[in-house]
């Protein structure tokens, strides 16, 4: 049957899809789940995209898999339309915000949400949420907002219908709220929605991007949320503009293999994404989540050194520093990270934002689990359990290990935008002669808030020394939103630093060259203007049978 889709696919470069190289990246990875008998499409680290119909592997038409496959690469490609010029005069101008959620509303009602807990923003569907849309550049900008949703399809809310143009005019200084409504269609639980706001110094037909959901596309559903808006398609006979260009690219049935906004004027025109999840109401887990650590205490690095002791993590810093950190970087909450001077203590909430639950990267303390290799060629879910209860190996004393990154996903990070995230770690690396060697090592990952990296199986280091005592780890990571250090973070992206550190290869004088230079970078990462330290935690595994280690 793979073969078959194999045959399916369009020729190179004439189509959206073609079969990856042995060299190359792969976007999406296809695969027969054995447990159900489907075909399975995964993301670039092969785990399973959410929401999709099944596929039956004695489904005799491979095109339909190639069709979905074209299907989600538009879907991909309208969601990673990024403006990535930080010198632009509108980077940061487009301040968008969802204000609350509110149960029930009616247009024309008093809009009186409630502010959404820590992480990322839930709502079920019928609740409403309201989208608060700020033009804080010098110059009028034309703004359209797309929703992209759970159903994996991307459809306009703004302007509102019956307009004959894709865009309204907002002024200076000026803002629009939205109301907008969660829905989601049937046989779907739960599933992110995502909103793309656009402003732009000219005109675009920025309907030309809407694309029907999945379930549509092959036979039908309905659409996730609705806004304000189901706009018409005409142009109103206008000349194509820049971004228009940028938006046939994305649309045409044969996409140029770099689909990219490079070749559009930087400078005119801005995007602003926001995240939330709709979520059927359920008393237990979705079959798509791992089960949860049950009653189990914290694992927490209360005695362990932190990484560098005159470097505090976000989280650990007041909510004044925590505020001008979050206004460095561009995060869209920026704006409301301190409540007004009578606000800030009412009911004794404190955290970052004044009230409510600290936000996900707020905490200093972490929890840890484990997840047990699963029966092969299976995608069901597996428990989580608390590390304290694994059984230790006695055969790997005096032996070395390999340490991977299986998975990355970012829930909640400081920042707007895509995050690179350098994650520095430290180990102890135990010679046969009984003696210790400090190892640290750096690798940056690129990744958005709600969507994991893509990695599976990322080489961090090679050859471990353990001892007849165990490993000693320690993690540190910095949120890298500077742009003089982007030369860097090329170096770290580069093929010597992405297949990890090989102790068995590396000359011990040069090993601790590299320490010392991994250690150098990562402080002076960490102590940038715009970069910030946000996780700093400590894990020992040892070969003693104690209750807690």
């Amino acid at each position: 049957r793979l073969d078959a889709v194999r045959r399916a696919l369009p020729k190179p470069d004439e189509g959206w899809v073609e079969e990856a190289g042995p060299n190359d990246p792969a976007d999406f990875h296809v695969s027969l789940d054995s447990a159900t008998g489907h075909l399975a499409i995964g993301d670039a680290a092969a785990h399973p995209l959410p929401n999709l119909p099944p596929l039956p592997a004695d489904d005799r038409e491979p095109g339909r898999v190639v069709r979905r496959l074209e299907h989600l690469a538009r879907y991909r490609a309208v969601e990673e339309i990024e403006n990535h010029d930080e010198d632009s005069l509108l980077a940061g101008k487009l301040v968008v915000e969802l204000l609350g959620k509110q149960e029930k509303y009616q247009k024309g009602d008093e809009r009186k949400p409630k502010l959404f807990p820590a992480g990322v923003p839930e709502l079920n569907p019928g609740e409403w949420t309201f989208l608060r849309i700020r033009n804080t550049s010098a110059v009028s900008l034309n703004v359209a907002v797309l929703n992209l949703e759970p159903g994996w399809g991307v459809s306009p809310v703004f302007p509102k219908s019956g307009l004959d143009r894709s865009f309204e005019t907002i002024e200076p200084g000026k803002e629009r709220c939205l109301d907008l409504q969660a829905s989601i269609p049937d046989g779907i639980e739960e599933g992110p929605d995502g909103i793309k706001v656009f402003g732009a110094v000219g005109t675009a037909d920025f309907r030309s991007l809407a694309l029907p959901s999945l379930r549509d596309a092959e036979g039908g559903a309905t659409r996730s949320a609705r806004g304000d808006a189901a706009v018409t398609t005409s142009r109103g006979g206008r000349p194509p503009s820049s971004l228009d260009g940028l938006f046939a690219r994305l649309t045409d049935d044969r996409p140029t293999r770099a689909l990219t906004a490079g070749a559009t004027p930087s400078e005119e025109w801005t995007v602003t994404s926001v995240t939330f999840r709709v979520r059927r109401p359920s008393p237990s887990l979705s079959p798509q989540r791992a089960s949860p650590i049950s009653e189990a205490p914290s694992v927490t690095a209360k005695t362990a050194p932190p990484f560098f002791p005159d470097i505090p993590v976000l989280g650990s810093r007041s909510p004044e520093e925590v505020a001008e950190a979050l206004r460095a970087m561009g995060d869209p909450d920026a704006a409301r990270a301190l409540p007004p001077p009578e606000e800030g203590t009412r009911g004794g909430l404190g955290a970052i934002f004044g009230w409510g639950e600290p936000k996900a990267w707020q905490h200093t303390a972490h929890q840890l689990g484990f997840i047990a290799p699963g029966p092969v060629n299976s995608l069901a879910s597996l428990p989580i359990v608390y590390p304290g209860v694994i059984a230790a190996d006695p055969t790997l004393k005096d032996s070395r290990i390999n340490i991977h990154l299986d998975r990355l996903r970012v829930e909640e990070y400081p920042g707007g935008g895509e995050h690179v995230v350098m994650i520095t770690f430290r180990a102890q690396n135990q010679l046969p002669s009984n003696s210790g060697e400090p190892v640290s090592f750096s690798q940056v990952y690129r990744v958005r808030a709600g969507q994991a990296a893509p990695v599976a199986g990322y080489p961090l280091c090679i050859g471990l020394g353990v001892g007849k005592v165990g490993a000693a780890l320690q993690f540190f990571t910095v949120n890298v939103k500077d742009s003089a250090d982007e030369a860097t973070v090329g170096v770290l992206e580069s093929s010597a630093f992405t297949g990890g550190l090989n102790l068995l290869t590396t000359a011990q004088p040069a090993l601790k060259l590299l320490t010392d230079l991994t250690l150098g970078i990562a402080k002076q990462f960490a102590t940038r203007n715009r970069n910030r330290p946000v996780q700093d935690y400590y894990l020992g595994l040892d070969f003693a049978p104690a209750a807690f280690g």
